[in-house]
């Protein structure tokens, strides 16, 4: 498929260093870190972890940090239990928190949600159940004595020459998010389905069948270019980029949990989707690898969301989102989205309870990961 690139940090009003940090930090992190990143791919039953020992807290050294959040979720991630959270430990000397305050500003709303620890003590407040943590010390952590940590440190020495040097000057290559986002134009076929019963493979087979007809060319790029247009004052919806956004952050991760799931030490995940594509059908559809993968994409959006600027709702929220129904709450969840609210910014098992309607997104796009990865090669 022919690649794709837009500047959709810039559609943000985002300029200058700032613009060119997300740039460089994303360039290193997809280029550099992301092929060795997991050590080949963790499997939804796996007891590994992902470790990133950041240097200081310089602005790309911040952006890197960033980057590193949006990509490093995977399915065995427990929930209920915490375990196997990816762990980010900030090395910095001197003030720990004008180090904290400095990702904090940087990361949008995930460290006044996300578990983290200044100086060996912890802090909780308002914290979601997030796949992700952070620990902020003076001292470089020893290396580790337990065969389930999968380290990666990162020194902003690393990182200048080849941000600098390589940054994309194009923008972000939105291909893959193109194809996302049709999963979200799939249309009656998804729309309709009841909200339950959501890892019963056959329910999606017609919404599938429509997905992958509607993969063309023209229609991949008019479905792209209507999600998110200029108004009357030449200016992009600051909503409609995010969404834009989401679709590539979404597909950043498909090959990690390909990988995972897959036997990549016998031939990569490159012959697996041109050669032998049953396997990879076969292994996505087994029910307990669709639930892993499914309930760590909601963990995985819970923590873009929160980069990209969203906050769960407040109480008054709630209490007016569960005292209206049918359309009315439909209106109400849209507005307070608008104002960057989300209703499901919550743990997978709240969203059962209090929007189980969007939970079949999550396995959809689950069962569609496959195809658009293909689509994506070819």
């Amino acid at each position: 498929m022919e690649r794709y690139y837009e500047d959709l940090i810039g559609h943000l009003g985002i300029s200058g260093s700032e613009r060119d940090n997300w740039y460089k930090a994303r360039h290193y992190v997809m280029t550099t870190c992301k092929p060795r990143l997991d050590d080949g791919g963790i499997a939804p039953g796996s007891s590994r972890f992902v470790h990133i020992v950041a240097e200081g807290y310089s602005a790309l050294m911040v952006a890197v940090v960033r980057q590193l959040c949006l990509i490093t979720h995977y399915a065995n991630y427990d929930e209920a239990g915490g375990r196997n959270r990816t762990l980010f430990t900030i090395v910095a000397q001197g003030d720990l928190q004008a180090a904290y305050q400095t990702y904090a500003a940087g990361l949008g709303h995930l460290l006044h949600y996300c578990q983290y620890a200044i100086a060996g003590h912890t802090v909780c407040e308002e914290a979601l159940p997030l796949d992700i943590e952070f620990v902020f010390t003076r001292q470089w952590p020893e290396n580790p004595n337990n065969e389930n940590e999968i380290r990666h440190e990162i020194k902003l020495s690393d990182i200048g020459p080849l941000a600098e040097s390589q940054a994309a000057q194009r923008g972000i290559d939105v291909t893959v998010g193109m194809l996302v986002n049709m999963v979200y134009n799939t249309g009656v076929e998804i729309t309709n389905l009841p909200a339950s019963d959501n890892d019963n493979i056959d329910r999606y087979t017609i919404a599938l069948n429509v997905f992958c007809y509607n993969l063309k060319p023209d229609l991949i790029m008019q479905k792209w270019q209507d999600s998110a247009q200029k108004d009357a004052q030449g200016r992009y919806s600051e909503i409609q980029v995010k969404n834009k956004l989401s679709s590539v952050f979404c597909a950043d991760c498909f090959e990690q949990r390909l990988n995972g799931i897959l036997d990549i030490r016998k031939k990569p995940l490159s012959e697996y989707l041109l050669n032998d594509f049953k396997t990879v059908l076969q292994k996505i559809q087994d029910q307990a690898t669709i639930n892993a993968i499914a309930m760590s994409e909601h963990a995985r959006w819970n923590v873009e969301k929160l980069i990209l600027g969203f906050q769960p709702l407040a109480a008054a929220d709630w209490y007016e989102i569960e005292t209206i129904f049918g359309k009315e709450r439909e209106r109400k969840i849209k507005e307070l989205k608008s104002h960057h609210k989300h209703v499901d910014l919550c743990s997978y098992k709240e969203l059962r309870r209090i929007n189980p309607s969007d939970i079949k997104y999550d396995y959809f796009l689950t069962l569609a990961m496959p195809e658009i990865a293909r689509k994506a090669m070819g």
